[in-house]
């Protein structure tokens, strides 16, 4: 390299100790929609690309400060179509860059630019545009501590308790159809077994319909319906309750698998002990900072992700 040619990786007029974005020559700093990577808009004339690089690796631990993560519990019905759409609502909210909702695991995850958004202001936010959603481990840590009797009084279990209503409705329809022929009774336990074994399925539906979606609920809903039309309640009603089970097994999976995550969460350690070169000290595990040195003595749980620079051992 001549001496008239500036030295990419050490440029000389960059100025120290500012942000990124207050640099000259950067014209926009800004998370990529994908949250995985940075949108940088520079003047050439003043800064090449191996200077942007620089920059970036200068401050990169202003740019990752700047985006978090946000985990909210979703309630309400809707099939994962209708997630889809409220995920891409969310991420039309300014300061926004990924929203991925799920109406089947009950969770909404975002990530947002902190710069120009904040928990609480998205929280509310959401809950403007129509979203039933609550902070995840408030929400999270009342359910797990829930009775069976603070379920019931809460209507967690309607789901559950309708379900096994339309199966005992749906019974006892074909059991009479059976042996006594078509009856009022026989009509009236239908419409029962149609009642229980649907809410869901209508929920979810309506829901799907105001998102402008055809998705499997709105089809089921017809299908029973179209069963009923024909002459063949029975069909549309076992089709209800089936879907309707199907929703409580996947239901109580979810929340296995949930539980068994948030156990293990509770393993990971709330301190580390950091390297100084005055002393080690113990610390939040919140507050270390990028290339910061941890020691993890024998029979410790690692804090943090990192790599090994010194010592080995079995873990």
């Amino acid at each position: 390299m001549t001496p008239e040619q500036p030295d990419p990786l050490h440029p000389p007029s960059l100025p120290q100790n500012h942000s990124l974005q207050d640099h000259k020559g950067i014209v926009g700093v800004s998370p990529a929609p994908d949250a995985d990577g940075l949108q940088i808009a520079f003047d050439p004339s003043k800064l090449s690309e191996d200077d942007v690089r620089y920059l970036v690796k200068e401050h990169q631990g202003e740019v990752a400060s700047a985006l978090r993560k946000l985990t909210l519990r979703l309630e309400g019905a809707g099939s994962e179509a209708s997630a889809n759409r409220l995920g891409g609502r969310v991420e039309q909210i300014p300061g926004v860059r990924r929203a991925v909702a799920t109406y089947l695991g009950r969770v909404l995850s975002l990530t947002f630019d902190s710069s120009e958004a904040s928990d609480e202001g998205l929280l509310q936010t959401i809950k403007d545009s129509g979203a039933d959603v609550q902070p995840f481990e408030a929400s999270f840590r009342a359910e797990s501590s829930a009775t069976a009797w603070d379920k019931l009084r809460s209507g967690q279990l309607n789901e559950e308790i309708s379900c096994g209503l339309g199966f005992l409705a749906l019974t006892a329809a074909g059991l009479v159809e059976h042996f006594a022929g078509v009856s009022l009774a026989t009509h009236l336990l239908y419409v029962a077994a149609y009642a229980f074994n649907g809410q869901q399925g209508v929920r979810s539906a309506v829901a799907s319909l105001r998102e402008r979606v055809l998705d499997v609920d709105v089809l089921m809903v017809l299908a029973a319906v179209g069963a009923a039309i024909v002459g063949a309640p029975f069909e549309g009603a076992l089709l209800l309750f089936l879907f309707a089970f199907s929703n409580v097994l996947q239901r109580y999976a979810m929340e296995r698998t949930q539980r068994a995550i948030q156990a293990l969460l509770t393993l990971r350690p709330e301190q580390a002990l950091l390297k100084k070169p005055g002393g080690n000290e113990i610390v939040a595990v919140e507050d270390l900072q990028i290339d910061d040195v941890v020691i993890v003595r024998p029979g410790e749980y690692i804090p943090v992700d990192g790599i090994v620079s010194e010592g080995s051992s079995s873990v």
